[in-house]
């Protein structure tokens, strides 16, 4: 009864695609890359230009931080032998501080990066979808894939609703 049911749904699928065949050789189909779209695209290079702009100063601050480090790890180095027991000690605090300031500061900077990136790639990709659709419809494409599926369909392809009679 199964394959019975099965053979039928496959059979007037077959049906179905055969007799669009003429329709299906005057559609227009498009395919597009949209994770280049989004890389390369205007509204993209724009994003990360604000984001790089929103995110150079703290960038500078923890790169100070990270040469603040790297100074006193060589001061310590160089002269920790004929440092009295007073200044070791306020360099070595020093470099703690900023340690455990700079791991704090690197996580927190991570977290509003992601956040920010993540926002202006919601925009960005509502950009390229509305860009995709707009010039499938101004050059009438009948359907546009990517990657990832179909990014539209004119309803002139769609056959649910014959689909649905047929199965009745």
């Amino acid at each position: 009864m199964c394959n019975k049911l099965v053979s039928k749904i496959f059979f007037t699928m077959f049906m179905f695609v055969f007799s669009s065949q003429a329709f299906a050789q005057s559609s227009r189909v498009a395919y597009v890359n949209v994770q280049k779209l989004i890389e390369k695209s205007a509204p993209a290079v724009a994003a990360n230009k604000r984001l790089k702009n929103e995110f150079a100063p703290r960038s500078k601050k923890l790169i100070a931080k990270q040469k603040r480090i790297l100074e006193i790890e060589k001061k310590i180095k160089n002269d920790g032998i004929t440092m009295s027991k007073d200044q070791l000690g306020k360099f070595t605090k020093e470099k703690r501080g900023l340690m455990r300031s700079l791991k704090r500061d690197k996580s927190e900077y991570r977290e509003d990066l992601s956040v920010r990136q993540n926002q202006e790639l919601k925009k960005v990709q509502k950009k390229v979808l509305d860009a995709i659709v707009d010039l499938a419809k101004k050059e009438k494409y009948d359907m546009v894939f990517s990657q990832v599926g179909v990014l539209y369909k004119s309803d002139a392809i769609d056959i649910t609703s014959k689909v649905i009679a047929s199965l009745k």
